[in-house]
């Protein structure tokens, strides 16, 4: 059995959607170099409640490698702040300080301070940022991934521009942004991603285009209008390898058009588009996963 050494940690529990979890992760990562701790990864609590490691091949020096469950059991020898079981952490939200707490305490610590306990237990779920183009440089996809993005991607014509409409937990004016881009958008090879079903219907309804869309969107018993981003669903895992796949063909885009200002997936997938380091790490990951992408050439 692998022990526990006498390195310090990082508990990081992340939070929101996969964005949200994805830049959070790099918080705590960055945070850890300096700091000279070990980074401990739990992403169950974030909307994807699964281990981010079903997907990405998170292996390096600073990332702790074995199970969440096994480091749980061996952190009761060890000093943890703020104090906690992590065994049992259970989460809710708190309005008031608009972050999640567990047992009334909040994880939210100020990483700045010179801590000495061997673990630091953070989490704050009100942190964004526009780091997933690092993360996917740092960490590679696994086959569950690579293989569907893949499969989509040689799919799509070479000059495919990316349009995201989010309209669920934020709300877009759909018609306003279709009015306002028909110009850009008719007649052009487009991949529409979205997570409402009667958005992708009135784009498709009312521009004359070359549309492609994989959305699988679940159904659902209560509202679907905030169903991916609030309701649980029998087929996690599928949502989950699908919003990175959706998210990874729209930065790889000729151009993005987005109906939300306000959404980190948009805007990740923004930076992603302009970071040409980022577009040629994935094509070579799915060049090395099967047969050599013909549509290289569409950087």
């Amino acid at each position: 059995m692998i022990m526990i050494d006498n390195k310090k940690y990082l508990y990081l529990i992340t939070f929101g959607g996969l964005n949200d979890t994805i830049n959070q992760i790099m918080l705590g990562y960055k945070y850890c170099i300096p700091a000279k701790r070990n980074l401990v990864i739990d992403t169950t609590h974030s909307r994807q409640e699964r281990d981010i490691q079903n997907y990405f091949y998170l292996k390096n020096k600073i990332i702790f490698q074995n199970s969440k469950s096994y480091f749980a059991k061996h952190a009761k020898l060890m000093q943890i702040y703020p104090p906690c079981n992590l065994d049992s952490l259970k989460f809710t939200y708190d309005a008031t300080a608009g972050n999640m707490v567990s047992n009334g305490t909040s994880f939210a610590i100020d990483l700045k301070d010179d801590r000495k306990e061997d673990i630091l237990v953070f989490g704050d779920c009100r942190l964004n940022g526009r780091e997933t183009n690092e993360f996917f440089k740092l960490f590679p996809m696994k086959e569950n991934v690579k293989i569907p993005l893949q499969k989509r991607y040689n799919s799509l014509p070479p000059d495919y521009i990316s349009v995201h409409i989010r309209n669920t937990d934020y709300q877009s004016d759909v018609s306003t942004f279709i009015e306002k881009n028909k110009d850009n958008f008719a007649k052009k090879s487009i991949f529409l991603a979205s997570d409402n079903t009667k958005s992708i219907a009135e784009f498709k309804n009312k521009i004359d285009a070359n549309i492609y869309t994989f959305s699988n969107i679940p159904t659902y018993i209560n509202d679907p209008e905030l169903g991916i981003h609030k309701y649980k669903v029998d087929n996690k895992e599928e949502l989950n390898i699908e919003s990175i796949v959706d998210l990874v063909i729209l930065s790889l885009g000729k151009e993005i058009f987005r109906s939300c200002p306000y959404s980190g997936y948009s805007n990740n997938a923004i930076v992603m588009n302009a970071d040409n380091e980022f577009k040629n790490n994935v094509l070579s990951q799915l060049k090395n996963n099967h047969e050599p992408l013909s549509s290289s050439k569409r950087l």
